[in-house]
């Protein structure tokens, strides 16, 4: 047997294949398979005009059996890809009522009268359809599109179904998401305030529960098929209650915009602009700093189960109530790759971030370094670094509704300038790091619309340092606090999205 190959069809597909010998075949049954087999030859060319043609022909060669049952289906798709709905529809309805045809044939017969303006009838289509777990995604998608046509169609002055856009584009409307955890950090020295500065605590390992909010509030405008528009405010707290670690806890609000432009049925431009303002401290909050955002990506999807994209992020950064040292910019460029199908995924990542920060400058004890007694004054820890990382995220659904999923990140950060105490050269030190997170999670479901979910999550990361003071060691005798550690998180959460 020799497979001639399958045609992919909004989301399935149906094969046929050649026996062996063809010249045993009666005439038209061979003729049937050759004209099948330069339908195919048409349609991964794009030619889907030519290949409906060559399966027309074969259908009128030889129009009985499970192999002309797979041509039918695959006509259909190539009358979908060609914008002709309406024939789409009805070609995808006999595959639907004949012998050996398949359910998704009536579920595609739905797409396509819904594309066509027809949501009524696309609703008839899916009621039709029984419920499985192998076209439970499917279904869900055209329920989705079938319901927001409908109240557009309601809603319009003259009632039209709109036309597809030529990519994915966000949903046009207001959209709303907002998720509320809490847990508990084992070391939460690494955490909030002290995360974003990257800065060195001298102070023991502190564990402490944590609240956490994430929410964005967005709008989106479709100007034609390729073209949105979404303004957004987005917020997000982390409160830790630890009285010695309070101080660090942290929240930022963002004002921004989206816009995004999908030039073919394939790929997109996103371009984002807005504004950030933090602040730190849960007792007495005040201003940490402000940031400006200017990202852009582009998107890239290869058939059904491809995307690539490529993300360029320039963040300036402007340090307020003293913080200086965070004075200058994040830049980071990311190029990233995922692979779907409908029960599994993984993501895999590369990034390189440019850290451009000030200098802090803390006080030291004049006797407490002997090398610069008694002139010892202030040590210079410069924040600016280069780090390259790698990325690796997979989930799976084992069951409707329930999604498990793992990742873990590899990172090494290269400090641009050493850090010692001023006008000693001796005490100079570059630093090293290198950093890893592993992290689980769970996440059910409490609707079929997938709008309220809860969540688990496990995070550890530990970071390996050459800066590890130990006044025995003359090698780190002049390091400022020791860089290396381990942090254990784990987080129960909420999250609410329409």
């Amino acid at each position: 047997m020799r497979a001639l190959g399958v045609i992919a069809a909004l989301g399935a597909a149906l094969a046929f294949v050649q026996p062996a010998s063809a010249r045993a075949q009666p005439s038209s049954k061979a003729e049937f398979y050759e004209l099948a087999d330069h339908g195919l030859e048409h349609f991964r060319a794009e030619r889907y005009a030519a290949a409906l043609e060559a399966f027309d022909q074969a259908l009128a060669a030889s129009n009985e059996g499970d192999d002309a049952v797979s041509v039918a289906f695959n006509a259909a798709a190539c009358a979908f890809a060609l914008g002709r709905f309406d024939d789409a529809e009805r070609r995808f309805l006999a595959v639907a009522a004949r012998p050996g045809g398949t359910p998704l044939a009536r579920l595609n017969a739905g797409f396509a009268a819904l594309y066509a303006g027809r949501p009524d009838a696309a609703r008839a289509h899916l009621d039709a359809v029984p419920r499985t777990a192998a076209l439970s995604k499917r279904r869900a998608e055209l329920e989705l599109a079938i319901t927001r046509a409908q109240r557009e169609l309601a809603s319009a002055a003259k009632p039209k179904a709109p036309p597809p856009p030529r990519y994915p584009l966000p949903a046009k409307g207001l959209a709303v998401y907002a998720s509320l955890s809490g847990g508990y950090d084992d070391n939460a020295l690494q955490s909030g305030k002290a995360s974003a500065s990257d800065e060195s605590p001298l102070a023991p390992q502190t564990g402490s529960a944590f609240v956490a909010f994430l929410g964005e509030l967005s709008h989106t405008w479709r100007f034609g098929r390729q073209t949105a528009l979404t303004p957004y405010y987005s917020g997000d707290f982390l409160g830790l209650t630890e009285s010695s670690v309070r101080e660090l806890s942290l929240q930022g609000h963002e004002l921004g915009v989206r816009g995004t432009y999908a030039p073919t049925t394939s790929s997109a431009v996103r371009v984002t602009a807005a504004g950030s303002y933090l602040l730190s401290g849960l007792d007495a909050i005040e201003p940490f700093a402000w940031e400006l955002a200017l990202g852009a990506r582009l998107e890239l999807r290869h058939g059904e189960r491809f995307r690539t994209r490529f993300d360029l992020w320039a963040r300036p950064t402007f340090g307020l109530s003293g913080n200086d040292a965070l004075d200058g910019g994040r830049y980071d460029a990311i190029t990233s790759e995922r692979y779907r199908t409908e029960r599994f995924d993984v993501t895999a990542d590369a990034r390189l971030r440019y850290l451009r920060a000030g200098t802090q400058h803390l006080a030291l004890d004049p006797g407490a370094v002997a090398v610069c007694e008694p002139d010892c004054t202030e040590y210079e820890i410069p924040g600016s670094y280069l780090a390259p990382s790698l990325g690796l995220e997979a989930g799976v659904e084992p069951v409707e509704g329930v999604r498990l999923s793992a990742g873990a990140r590899g990172e090494l950060r290269r400090y641009l300038e050493p850090a010692g105490i001023e006008g000693f050269s001796e005490t100079e030190r570059l630093r090293r790091d290198a950093r890893l997170r592993l992290r689980a999670g769970a996440e059910l479901e409490l609707d079929e619309d997938g709008s309220f979910r809860i969540s688990a999550d496990y995070a550890f990361t530990t970071n390996h340092s050459n800066i590890a003071f130990d006044a025995a060691d003359p090698e780190h005798a002049f390091d400022y606090d020791d860089r290396n550690f381990d942090q254990h998180l784990v987080e129960l959460g909420l999250a609410v999205m329409f």
